[in-house]
């Protein structure tokens, strides 16, 4: 699995674990109200490329509706919308 996409109270948020500028990466995607589709991004640019996939492979994993729903919320908050 490289995506997931969730239903949620501020709408659909899609996680997705790809191979970015940087190299590996778990991007969330949203779109709030009155915006275009936004995302934040983790990624691990100190690290080798194995370490780099491990971690995206261990942050995906943890990322539930929850956990994203909380991203948002703070990614949100944090731009004051």
């Amino acid at each position: 699995m490289f995506a997931k996409l969730y239903e949620t109270e501020l709408g659909q948020i899609l996680v997705k674990q790809d191979d970015g500028d940087n190299g590996a990466e778990v991007r969330v995607f949203f779109e709030p109200e009155g915006l275009g589709v936004c995302s934040v991004a983790f990624s691990w640019q100190q690290d080798d490329n194995e370490t780099q996939w491990r971690k995206a492979d261990s942050a995906f994993e943890k990322m539930t509706e929850n956990e994203v729903t909380e991203i948002v919320k703070r990614t949100l908050a944090e731009l004051s919308l």
